[in-house]
């Protein structure tokens, strides 16, 4: 029995591509059942563009415009929430899909009765879909054989280190949906959220196919690509994400208690330990230098970080 497919879509000010997008997604060769859209902008622009695509295939796309603004990761909640299907595909408003993608990753979800999800590579473009000759792997820094390389029962060691399904390219099992949501009250988690559950409970498919056309524009972020990993580092510190990488594993530690083995929930401990450690890190040398050995002597920076360009970011850059 073919399984339902459901798009949870979120935009913001998105008039300038969504069409594009929206048209990459009903011309797949498995189109979706249900289209959720949850519009969090502060206008009628977005709705204005596709007001003609939504009424032409109003059987299929469900519209909603948020009456406050949510924010990027609550507004994904809002979507995955109002899903019916079977197989969730999460999608941003300004990419563009190979043609293949649903039914590429719906193949992959379907091969395993363990698999919660799977995800594919993206080619990374400019405004009007022109290369950038870079892969998201490539621009997350890990490569196609570090990923290949995981065991077939599932990535979560992999995952503690960097998780590399992105939302823009993951689909995951509509019946997971009540252990994901709702997600922890952390800026732009949804991604690392859903990829870390996953990971944990169940077995994470993957493809290094690149179905997804990433678009880069009005000085996105993920545009700078590798070369600057010092300034990634920098706004690391400036951000705390050691701070936001501890809260989101206790919010995992709590989700998953009593759901799985005694041993996971162990070494996702672990793995908060060393962030809230790293936390604690913003203080002078004399103070940093004693709580950096200690993670240095118990290999916790090479196991759950980038070993060390994580001892240097913490010995020399939080001291500039």
């Amino acid at each position: 029995m073919k399984p339902k497919i459901s798009i949870a879509m979120t935009v913001f000010e998105g008039e300038r591509f969504i069409v594009q997008q929206l048209n990459s997604i009903l011309d797949q060769s498995l189109v979706p059942d249900e289209i959720i859209i949850c519009d969090d902008s502060r206008n009628d622009k977005t709705y204005d563009a596709i007001e003609k695509i939504i009424k032409q295939h109003s059987d299929i796309i469900k519209y909603f415009k948020n009456e406050t603004q949510l924010g990027v990761s609550n507004n994904f909640e809002k979507a995955i929430s109002r899903t019916n299907g079977d197989i969730i595909f999460l999608s941003d408003q300004d990419d563009v899909w190979k043609q293949d993608k649903i039914a590429q990753l719906a193949s992959l979800i379907n091969a395993s009765p363990n698999c919660g999800g799977a995800f594919c590579n993206s080619e990374l473009v400019d405004e009007n879909l022109k290369s950038l000759n870079i892969s998201h792997w490539d621009l997350r820094g890990f490569g196609t054989s570090e990923i290949l390389s995981c065991p077939t029962g599932g990535m979560l060691e992999f995952c503690l280190k960097r998780v590399p399904a992105a939302g823009h390219n993951m689909a995951f099992k509509a019946e997971l949906k009540d252990l994901i949501l709702p997600f922890p009250d952390l800026k732009e988690c949804h991604d690392t959220w859903i990829g870390l559950v996953i990971a944990a409970t169940r077995k994470w498919a993957f493809t290094s196919d690149t179905l997804t056309q990433f678009r880069q524009h009005n000085n996105n972020l993920s545009q700078a690509g590798r070369s600057c990993q010092l300034k990634a580092a920098m706004d690391s510190i400036k951000n705390d994400i050691s701070t936001w990488n501890t809260a989101l594993y206790d919010a995992l530690i709590q989700r998953l208690s009593g759901r799985v083995e005694p041993e996971m929930l162990e070494l996702l401990k672990d793995r908060r330990d060393h962030s809230a450690m790293r936390a604690k890190m913003n203080c002078n040398i004399f103070r940093r230098f004693p709580l950096i050995y200690g993670e240095i002597k118990n290999k916790r920076y090479f196991r759950y970080g980038r070993g060390w360009k994580n001892i240097i970011q913490d010995l020399i850059l939080r001291s500039l």
